[in-house]
This record gives C-alpha cells, sequence and structure tokens, in this order.
C-alpha cells in the first residue's frame, strides 16, 4: 500500500488523508507486567474507496493511479469547499503503469512494458527528440586486455593467485 507523508497529513493506498497534528495516544493496558506501548490513534479526514498501487503528492495535487488508469484530484486541504477529492482528470494508459515520477513541472509514467509516458501543461513545449550516439568506453579506446581491466577495477596489485 502506497503511502505519502507531509509535514501535515498522511495520504495512503485506499485514497485516505489522516490528520497528524491532532493524533491521540492512549496507554495500552499491561498485561502479566511487561512494558507496554501506546496505542496511537488518528483521525482520518477524508476517505475514498479506491484501489490505488501509486500514489505522488505534487503541489496541491495528488496523482494515483492503478495498473491502467491515472488520475488527478485536488484536495481538501488546498481547498477549504472540498470535503472529499475532487477528480479533476483520468487517463487510460497503455501497458501497465509501474511507477509515477515528478520532476520539472511534468508528470512521468513508466510503464512495465518499459513505455516512458510525460504529462505536462499546454505550455510546455514538447522536447524535441535527440539522437543517441553510441559512445566507445575508455577500456574500448584503450583496449586493455582482460587482466588490465581487471586491476584497474580492482586497483590491487599484489595477491595469490591458484
Amino acid at each position: 500500500m502506497p503511502i505519502i507523508v507531509s509535514p501535515d497529513y498522511l495520504y495512503s493506498g485506499s485514497l485516505q488523508a489522516i490528520d497528524l497534528k491532532n493524533v491521540v495516544a492512549q496507554q495500552e493496558a499491561k498485561k502479566n507486567d511487561d512494558k507496554s506501548n501506546p496505542i496511537l490513534t488518528f483521525n482520518p479526514i477524508w476517505k475514498e474507496t479506491l484501489k490505488v498501487d501509486n500514489l505522488v503528492l505534487a503541489g496541491n495535487r495528488l496523482y494515483a493511479s492503478d495498473e491502467k488508469f491515472l488520475q488527478a484530484f485536488e484536495l481538501p486541504e488546498s481547498n477549504k469547499e472540498l470535503k472529499t477529492p475532487k477528480l479533476l482528470w483520468k487517463s487510460e494508459v497503455k501497458g501497465s503503469i509501474a511507477e509515477i515520477v515528478v520532476a520539472d513541472k511534468k508528470l512521468f509514467l513508466v510503464t512495465m512494458e518499459g513505455a516512458l509516458i510525460c504529462f505536462g501543461d499546454e505550455k510546455s513545449a514538447p522536447a524535441k527528440p535527440t539522437e543517441l550516439v553510441e559512445t566507445k568506453t575508455f577500456f574500448e579506446e584503450v583496449s586493455l586486455t582482460r587482466e588490465d581491466m581487471i586491476l584497474l577495477t580492482t586497483n590491487k596489485y599484489k595477491g595469490y593467485a591458484i
């Protein structure tokens, strides 16, 4: 179950928010003179019955995905008029969503099939594809022997061999 913790809230996989500012600690009844641990009671702020595999918090939006769909929610914590998260948009994705990453004001999805999908606002210019150039490594340029590469990699020049 994915979990996101912000300074004030905890968001978890069934799409719920818990208020971390109002945690109640109760002492557990002692059993056989053993030390007891406090029981923490969390106050849920809201809960939606929705199965999610990934959660990402970016600004005032919570992005959630299952295998096929990516969803964006506006949170009640950022809009006091809302009682529960408001679904802003939902997008079906080809393939099975493995991970969600947020960077550079864009949202990236990685699928189990190896696709990388980018979501951005309308102002974001599409990236120009760049041609990948094959480069030679240091070892290929110098054409060292296998033994030379092992010595350079391990930085061990003394020892015993059997």
